[in-house]
Parts: structure tokens; C-alpha cells; sequence
């Protein structure tokens, strides 16, 4: 999975107008995180398996790649969700935030 989501921050710079960015960034970093987790749960000792034990640090290096493919701006920035008391149901904002 960790090839897969490398090979589609890849094909994100190659074919910017293909891919949605945005989601993909999403995506890798929700992989990411999950493998993190994992890493967690299955090991207390899991920051000293992750230098001692092959195959634990794959949640680490994704989050790597994707902070570099940010910073070089092949994958936009992650974006905050919005305030709720700002947004409606519908999407559109409330009356008291407008400026």
C-alpha cells in the first residue's frame, strides 16, 4: 500500500490535471496515520521497534514523502475544516461571520 500511495503522489506530479490533488492528499495522509496506529496498538515499545524492526516505520516515511510533495507543492497544503457555528447544513455561510 505504501508503494501505491507513493506511486500516486508520483503520477500526481506528472499529471497534476488528472489526479484530484486535493484528495489524494487526503488519502495518503489517512494511510499514513492508520499505519501509525497500528504501530501503536499492536506495540507499546513501538518508538524503539521502529529504528530496531524492518517494516514499522512505513507510516513515518509516507508522512515524509507527503510533507515533501507539499513543500514542494505537487500536493496542496491540508486544509482545516471549517468553524461549524460558521457554516449552514447546506454549506453556505451563516449570516454572523459575514463581513
Amino acid at each position: 500500500m505504501v508503494f501505491a500511495a507513493r506511486f500516486l503522489i508520483r503520477l500526481a506530479s506528472l499529471l497534476p490535471d488528472e489526479v484530484d490533488l486535493r484528495q489524494t492528499g487526503r488519502d495518503v495522509e489517512d494511510l499514513a496515520s492508520r499505519l501509525d496506529e497500528g504501530v501503536m496498538m499492536c506495540c507499546p515499545l513501538a518508538l524503539r521497534l521502529t529504528r530496531a524492526v524492518p517494516g514499522f516505520s512505513h507510516g513515518r516515511i509516507l508522512q515524509q514523502v507527503l510533507g515533501k510533495a507539499r513543500k514542494e507543492r505537487v500536493i496542496p497544503p491540508k486544509t482545516q475544516p471549517a468553524s461549524p457555528d460558521m457554516t449552514l447544513p447546506d454549506g453556505t455561510l451563516s449570516k454572523s461571520s459575514k463581513c
